[in-house]
């Protein structure tokens, strides 16, 4: 209602002033940025890779790591109304309190910028109500995870939530260097020593042996990246997961040459593609397969539904 809208107006502009400090206390060392333009977020003008590096190892920048523009735009970059969007999907899901306290918890490390929504008594980044309902819908598709890899992984934060309602025995987490410094730091606030060995760190960068994971995901981490990395994750990692789920964005086919939504779908034996749900850009799709079929001819109702609205 006008009193929760109000509320987050305030919370909006605290966070932009706080953004605005944050980020003129900032010196990055774009030395540490890779000459190779891999992906949309390692490109050299842009501050993602030595912010990273800054993060992992400063506490006080970490603190509050969710909160600076430098990193926001390459992961945080979730609306509210993305999260409302999400939040009106959990709610037909019939989730129980617990669960969704234990989804919340993601918040509580790296400064989150959180909003209230209709029906929850404590804010919540939209990223993170994301990530609930992506870990939602992976257990009607697919039921119980356990050999999982994760290509593209921000701070972990989905990781974080499939492994708190997944009977993880190994979580494969692939990216560069530098952000998986801060996956590992951020995961380690949550995860016990004997937890996080069930963790394999994994530099994208230089991917020489094949994985063969029992579900392979990436949200909209496989579609911002060039059409060389594209091959090698492709003949690497996806290729030889029995299951997959991959939300895609039109970032690479149409900035950096990457490959189209069509041509990966044909490379992957037994794919699909359905709508993203709420939708947040134009072009978005998730490619899914080996899915328990009528949990996809149910979200595939929910599409039509959507659209009718």
């Amino acid at each position: 209602g006008k009193g929760m809208d109000k509320k987050n107006e305030i919370r909006k502009k605290r966070y932009k002033m706080l953004q605005w400090i944050l980020g003129k206390s900032l010196k990055l060392d774009y030395a540490i940025s890779d000459k190779r333009e891999t992906s949309i977020s390692d490109s050299t003008n842009y501050g993602y890779t030595p912010f990273c590096e800054q993060a992992s190892r400063s506490s006080r920048i970490f603190k509050n790591f969710r909160h600076y523009n430098v990193y926001r735009g390459i992961v945080e970059d979730v609306g509210y109304d993305i999260g409302v969007g999400c939040w009106n999907i959990i709610q037909t899901k019939n989730v129980s309190d617990g669960v969704l306290e234990e989804c919340w918890k993601n918040d509580t490390v790296g400064g989150a910028e959180t909003y209230f929504y209709e029906g929850l008594k404590k804010p919540v980044a939209p990223a993170t109500m994301r990530y609930a309902k992506i870990m939602l819908e992976l257990k009607e598709l697919f039921g119980e995870l356990k050999n999982v890899v994760e290509i593209g992984v921000g701070y972990g934060g989905q990781s974080r939530i499939l492994r708190r309602f997944n009977p993880i025995q190994s979580y494969g987490l692939v990216d560069i260097p530098q952000a998986l410094g801060v996956s590992k730091k951020y995961l380690s606030r949550f995860f016990s020593d004997e937890e996080m060995k069930q963790y394999h760190f994994i530099n994208g960068t230089t991917l020489k042996k094949t994985l063969k994971p029992e579900f392979v995901m990436s949200n909209y981490a496989f579609s911002e990246l060039c059409r060389e990395v594209q091959d090698v994750y492709l003949e690497h990692i996806i290729t030889h997961a029995r299951k997959g789920y991959i939300t895609w964005n039109e970032l690479s086919h149409s900035r950096l040459n990457g490959h189209s939504i069509e041509e990966v779908c044909a490379m992957i034996p037994g794919s699909e593609i359905i709508d993203e749900i709420p939708l947040s850009a134009e072009g978005n799709k998730v490619i899914l397969w080996g899915a328990n079929p009528e949990a996809v001819s149910r979200m595939k109702k929910d599409e039509q539904n959507d659209k009718k609205d």
